[in-house]
């Protein structure tokens, strides 16, 4: 159970490792995380041995949880991992959600089993490195707690620095069209993390190509509102933008994360932010899913900036960093989960290549061809209809090859090698020219005001046509 140390901190401050309160007994407490493990040997196969689960199913159900599996089999097979879920809330209506019948999902199982404890001797960890802690911290307490801490949007934390923040909203305008395909990059890599790629399906928004197209142009449309407007100003439409998207967020968490018996009343919080009942258990929408998301718009920008055209300049970097770092907190994002610090840009660099080794690309190697490089790979398809010009395995031959990823990836016909060789050119020779740059911005906004204004037509071209609908078995729900 969340002790009211750990609720307060949910609901108003960020809590630093070295003031949290001793939890209760049956909660995971500091010296539980110090001394249980943080995968830096990228065994999964290890992993899947000792999830509470032989068949990869996650129940999340009202009844009280039973006592651990002792069955090892094996992984199921990526392709038996169908979802199953009730309609989801409808987002209009910020009010609390009755509680819903019990949950099956049959999806890849999450990275940590889902008993409360972990055999940690099984593993090594290097009590002496910092990252190691940090990222077993995330893995541990972050995927226990709600990704919306409950953090007010209306104060400013100490950390904000105006002029930075405005420095990184004027570098997202004036790169766009490096910092567009940088978010482009780390979202089709985001949805191969099992309880993302979940989340992402139970919504019932990513059945079909033009599913997908509205999604993520909606995302691309709330983004470049957060660039050109003020997310701190309540009466500016990217703040408002900001909390719309908070509180789908918060409706879709809680539908997949029910309260169980006894704590009916106990998983609302006192301004109507979701809390689960207990933190002894993974949760989808975690701090964990939520700080690897943030990844997903900024840690390819920060890893490979010049392969994503990004200019040379760290200055426009650190500046883009405290952006997105503001961005994170407005959608309740704890600072003790941050992956961004602005005054380390060394620290945040380093964080993101072990959240890349240790986190991304074990996952995308282990399933090559599973339903999650199906929705990676229907990402970049649905945003063809943006930028024409895109190839799908062009753009994931260049991700690959940019991430060293084993996962061969075939350049099959001329129109696939010429995305390719696209896409270095202009990443590596146009878009780092100061007099290229503005050019190529303008007509990529205009593809998307087009693309917005005919958003209706594109999606059921793009659901009516055969070839580009995504296999059943992908998205189902009830």
């Amino acid at each position: 159970m969340i002790d009211q140390q750990e609720k307060n901190q949910q609901q108003f401050d960020q809590q630093s490792p070295s003031s949290s309160p001793s939890p209760p007994s049956e909660s995971i407490d500091d010296e539980t995380i110090k001394g249980s493990v943080v995968i830096v040997n990228n065994d999964l196969d290890h992993v899947g041995e000792i999830i509470n689960s032989s068949t990869g199913i996650i129940t999340i159900n009202t009844e009280t949880p039973s006592s651990q599996s002792t069955n090892n089999s094996p992984l199921p097979s990526p392709n038996q991992f169908p979802i199953t879920l009730p309609p989801p809330p409808s987002f209009s209506s910020p009010s609390p959600q009755p509680t819903p019948p019990p949950i099956t999902i049959n999806c890849p199982p999450p990275l940590f089993d889902q008993s409360p404890l972990i055999n940690n001797d099984d593993y090594e960890i290097n009590k002496e490195d910092p990252l190691t802690l940090q990222l077993t911290d995330l893995k541990i307490r972050g995927s226990r707690l709600p990704g919306d801490n409950g953090s007010s949007p209306t104060i400013v934390p100490e950390w904000f620095n105006r002029e930075l923040f405005d420095l990184g909203r004027s570098v997202g305008r004036n790169h766009f069209s490096s910092v567009l395909f940088g978010h482009l990059s780390g979202l089709t890599m985001v949805v191969h993390i099992p309880s993302i790629l979940a989340t992402l399906l139970a919504t019932g928004k990513s059945r079909t190509l033009g599913d997908i197209f509205e999604r993520y142009l909606g995302t691309l449309s709330h983004v470049i509102t957060w660039y050109e407007g003020d997310i701190w100003n309540q009466n500016d439409p990217a703040h408002k933008s900001l909390m719309t998207v908070r509180r789908m967020h918060s409706n879709v968490a809680s539908r997949m994360n029910p309260p169980r018996p006894g704590n009916h009343n106990n998983h609302q919080s006192s301004d109507n932010q979701y809390t689960p009942p207990t933190n002894d258990r993974q949760i989808y929408l975690s701090q964990y899913d939520m700080a690897l998301t943030q990844f997903g718009f900024i840690g390819m920008i920060i890893l490979h900036p010049k392969q994503v055209g990004f200019p040379d300049n760290s200055q426009d970097l650190i500046g883009l960093i405290h952006f997105w770092r503001c961005v994170g907190y407005l959608l309740g994002l704890d600072d003790r989960f941050n992956i961004l610090n602005e005054s380390d840009l060394q620290g945040t660099r380093s964080l993101c290549a072990r959240l890349l080794e240790t986190e991304f690309k074990p996952a995308i190697n282990r399933y090559p061809t599973n339903q999650a490089s199906q929705m990676s790979a229907a990402i970049v398809q649905a945003i063809k209809a943006v930028i024409p010009l895109l190839s799908t395995s062009g753009f994931t031959k260049y991700l690959y090859k940019m991430n060293t990823l084993d996962s061969p990836v075939p350049l099959d016909g001329t129109a696939a090698r010429v995305g390719y060789q696209g896409i270095k050119v202009i990443m590596r020779n146009c878009l780092p020219k100061p007099l290229l740059t503005p050019a190529i911005n303008a007509l990529l906004r205009k593809s998307i005001v087009r693309a917005q204004k005919k958003s209706d037509t594109i999606k059921s071209r793009l659901t009516n046509k055969d070839d580009l609908i995504l296999e059943e078995t992908c998205f189902t729900d009830v």
